[in-house]
């Protein structure tokens, strides 16, 4: 898992009261596994070819035929009398999957009496009838679900109905019906139309137990040129709430100052007085997940940006992006850091003042992964193994960030494959799903076999047939791979691990080491008291042998024991009388922590005295 440096002197500063989280997570090994690959349909893959000769080829043709599957290598590994090995072998490799535990200060807190799962859903937000987009403009909604609770991140855009200008609606309450959705809290990250625009849909077709708005002091300072201030934008959110939400609820992060202010609505005969009783807070949950308010950091007034983006309208624009909460999501010990439209100026804000308790395992990309936003000294700290965006109409002007963020991870833009991201978390495992029927449903495969994180410099991550990224040493295709324990970022040329010098070709193959030669068979004999003797002989590069029995001799081997280079022969025992056993024998080499198997023998027959 990642380290980060201690923190607490500088991020818990004024009235931030959060714990901090020091918890353990166990890792996930496969000892002796070679993972099934089942290549994925949503994202880039390549094909691993090998090189090998005439022999080799005729080996892995009989192991085929042996049909000895690594599932069943797996679970009798566990099981292996090591009794007789006269020399102790190399430190056994394992495939760690991601472990999500943090060693070092965090700004949530403990969640560990929570049950430890969740699904964030990165929306992909299409025309209402169906029909796909490519250029218009939908806005961001991701939702959250815990234990059955849901919280909504923004509520999208809105389009002309029946191609009026005057009459608009949003398009994700069909999508939160498909999901299952019959009640939810919602959150609004700033009052920008295209994360704001599907609030009254959404009232009026979902109970909405919460509304949660940033708090009025954060961007007290805005107007636009026409002279609309920020009152005014609440009232109308606020206007739209009035009677439909069961509570009103005001956000900031806990350092900054309470005001009394007055939100006068445009409603006759009615103000909302948010002042010193109404409810304030920087964090809440929803089900097993916590939510921190930690940005903004800075106060921001129109006069201090110049128009960086088109798309933005004007520099009032940008004024109220920097205003956006930034929220840290935790779920067990897994980190989700989502900060709305947030631009350069409050991410460097949040640098100086957070540093690398930034650090979290995926990002909701801000500003829709806009060149406003995703700046090298903010993902430096942030360092998201992945990261997705609410990319809708800008896939244009956004390679220079994707390029920055698959730097670290794997990168998934919702309008670019136009299907929504389904991200499971379970006991702080994560699986990604690509919803190509977006119907929220977990009805297609997750992510699975080589993926492709950086495209033309091939730079690759594994994923297990059951959607878990693997880190250290993967056994795969009849070769050694290392994945990098931090990202699983696949290694190529020269290395070195554990001390150990390696050398690895452009595809990730070891190729400094070769592997164990064929072990041969030398004898099969029955012994009395239902015990069988198995000998084999000496064989180049191995560290160890490993002993495969059937009752078949085509299929069914299963692993009964591992012994050291030294030992050539062992006992089976517990053998039933007049019943046929099928051996066969392979070397095991183990190089830096990793393990390279040798062909097996031919299979020699036993029939029990």
């Amino acid at each position: 898992m990642k380290k980060r440096n201690s923190i607490s002197r500088n991020i818990i500063v004024g009235s931030i009261s959060l714990a901090m989280v020091f918890s353990v997570t166990p890792t996930w090994s496969f000892a002796e596994e070679e993972l099934e690959e089942a290549v994925p349909e949503t994202v880039q893959t390549q094909d691993i070819q090998q090189d090998i000769s005439e022999e080799a080829q005729e080996e892995i043709s009989e192991e085929n035929t042996e049909n000895i599957t690594d599932e069943q290598e797996a679970t009798v590994a566990a099981k292996s009398d090591e009794e007789e090995s006269t020399e102790e072998p190399e430190e056994e490799p394992e495939i760690i999957i991601k472990d999500y535990g943090r060693s070092s200060g965090s700004l949530l807190e403990n969640t560990s009496r929570y049950r430890k799962s969740m699904r964030i859903y990165g929306i992909y937000l299409h025309r209402a009838n169906g029909s796909k987009v490519s250029s218009d403009r939908y806005g961001d909604a991701v939702l959250i679900e815990s234990n059955g609770k849901y919280l909504l991140m923004d509520t999208g855009a809105i389009e002309p109905r029946n191609n009026s200008s005057a009459v608009y609606h949003s398009t994700i309450v069909s999508t939160l019906k498909k999901i299952g959705v019959k009640e939810l809290d919602v959150y609004i990250s700033h009052l920008h139309s295209d994360h704001t625009g599907g609030l009254d849909d959404i009232c009026s077709n979902f109970k909405v137990n919460r509304l949660y708005l940033p708090d009025l002091e954060l961007c007290k300072n805005y107007y636009t040129p026409k002279g609309y201030s920020i009152e005014s934008r609440y009232a109308h959110n606020l206007d739209i709430a009035e009677g439909r939400i069961g509570e009103l609820v005001f956000l900031k992060p806990s350092f900054r100052n309470h005001k009394e202010i007055v939100i006068e609505s445009k409603k006759e005969n009615t103000q909302t007085v948010y002042g010193p009783n109404a409810r304030r807070t920087n964090t809440f949950s929803v089900g097993a997940v916590v939510f921190t308010v930690i940005g903004p950091i800075g106060e921001y007034t129109v006069n201090q940006f110049k128009s960086q983006h088109g798309v933005c309208g004007s520099k009032n624009g940008h004024c109220l992006n920097n205003c956006s909460l930034t929220v840290l999501v935790q779920c067990g010990n897994f980190r989700f850091l989502s900060a709305g439209d947030t631009e350069k100026q409050e991410e460097t804000k949040q640098v100086e003042r957070y540093g690398s308790a930034l650090n979290c395992d995926m990002l909701k990309v801000s500003h829709h992964a806009l060149s406003t936003s995703s700046k090298t000294n903010y993902l430096n700290c942030v360092t998201p193994i992945w990261s997705f965006e609410e990319d809708h109409g800008f896939s244009s002007s956004i390679s220079t960030q994707v390029k920055r963020l698959r730097n670290y991870g794997y990168n998934y833009a919702v309008a670019g494959h136009r299907a929504t991201l389904i991200v499971d978390v379970n006991n702080n495992q994560v699986r990604l799903i690509k919803d190509m029927n977006n119907n929220g449903k977990s009805d297609e495969k997750a992510m699975s076999g080589w993926v492709s994180v950086q495209g033309s410099k091939k730079r690759y991550q594994y994923y297990t047939p059951g959607g878990l990224i693997c880190k250290g040493w993967l056994w795969k295709d009849k070769s050694l791979y290392y994945l990098d324990p931090e990202r699983g970022f696949r290694y190529t040329g020269k290395a070195k691990i554990k001390g150990k010098k390696v050398e690895f070709d452009e595809d990730g193959k070891l190729i400094s080491h070769k592997r164990p030669e064929r072990v041969k068979m030398k004898s099969a004999k029955a012994l009395k008291k239902h015990k069988a003797r198995i000998k084999w002989t000496k064989t180049k590069r191995a560290s160890a042998y490993q002993i495969y029995r059937s009752n078949k001799k085509k299929s069914g081997y299963v692993l009964i024991r591992t012994v050291s280079k030294k030992k050539l022969s062992i006992k089976d025992k517990k053998l039933k009388r007049g019943k046929k056993y099928y051996y066969k024998v392979r070397a095991v080499r183990y190089v830096a922590g990793g393990k390279m198997y040798g062909a097996f023998s031919k299979p020699m027959k036993v029939k029990a005295r």
